[in-house]
């Protein structure tokens, strides 16, 4: 314990807790129980704080150790408390739970917001969302450097993940019906139910003749479709440039790519810290004892 509080001590708890959260070493973390880990070294940094800074007995050396162990203290409540995930959405879309997520990724399922939030307006890096927590209704606006706050939970913008929105025309005797669909999407004409298994937004073929796409600008689109009636399942191949290019006679329908539309997701981040407070202060505490001893 002596040696503990010593500055040697001091020295080579702070290299362990260094070492415990290094991302160079995340492997062996998580081999190894990685949040306990971190938990008894951090434990061991904050012990050895305080036996030296009651024993060098200078309230700049105090401020600094009580500091460090709020912090400390903070970050190990958020870990053990706080949550963390995504959440999804398209223009128009609304959802009231995100996908929460642990240590290392690991998926947790979905975890309730206590309200529901729909995605009115997607922009050019700007979101306007609106916000209903127990029938009241707010708008909150959404950026590159701009969260919002849903109850316990803080909210940011995340990226941007481009989808596309196909525009088919289905034809099947002499009648011709106009659908749309996605990748998370399915559309139904008639007894017919359409799904994207592949979309190329530059279609061409490679030196083995396999598709590909040339870009992500929908220079040639084209795509590739599961086609079911029933529990008979079809492909077809669709070329915007080349309607009916490549027809399936067994169906007994024509589907035709008229047209491409943009159709992008926004993830936003959930994130929440309850003892954010505490790291604050905890900071607050460490800076006032380097003043201090700066000050002497």
């Amino acid at each position: 314990m002596k040696f503990l509080g010593s500055p040697a001590g001091l020295a080579v708890a702070a290299l362990l807790l260094a070492v415990a959260v290094h991302p160079a070493f995340v492997d062996a973390r998580d081999s190894m129980n990685g949040p306990l880990v971190v938990a008894v070294v951090a434990a061991l940094f904050a012990l050895a704080a305080l036996l030296r800074a009651f024993a060098a007995r200078t309230p700049g050396a105090v401020l600094l150790a009580v500091g460090a162990v709020v912090a400390l203290a903070g970050a190990a409540t958020n870990a053990v408390r706080g949550h963390e995930g995504t959440l999804r959405l398209v223009e128009g879309q609304a959802a009231q739970a995100f996908e929460e997520r642990g240590p290392g990724g690991i998926r947790l399922g979905a975890r309730p917001l206590k309200a529901m939030i729909a995605l009115q307006d997607l922009g050019d890096g700007v979101a306007s969302l609106e916000v209903d927590e127990k029938g009241v209704k707010r708008r909150e606006t959404l950026a590159l450097d701009q969260s919002a706050r849903v109850g316990a939970f803080r909210l940011g913008w995340g990226r941007l993940i481009p989808h596309a929105r196909l525009a088919l025309s289905v034809a099947q005797g002499a009648t011709t019906e106009m659908v749309e669909v996605t990748e998370t999407q399915p559309a139904v004409s008639g007894d017919l139910q359409i799904e994207i298994d592949s979309y190329f937004p530059d279609f061409a073929l490679d030196a083995n003749n396999k598709p590909y796409s040339r870009s992500d600008e929908p220079k040639n689109p084209a795509a590739l479709l599961r086609v079911y009636r029933g529990e008979k399942g079809f492909r077809v191949f669709v070329l915007q440039s080349m309607p009916g290019v490549h027809d399936v006679s067994d169906l007994g329908a024509r589907l035709a790519l008229r047209r491409v539309t943009d159709d992008p997701e926004l993830e936003i981040t959930v994130n929440a810290e309850p003892a954010a407070p505490w790291l604050g202060a905890g900071m607050a505490l460490f800076a006032a004892g380097l003043a201090w001893g700066a000050r002497r």
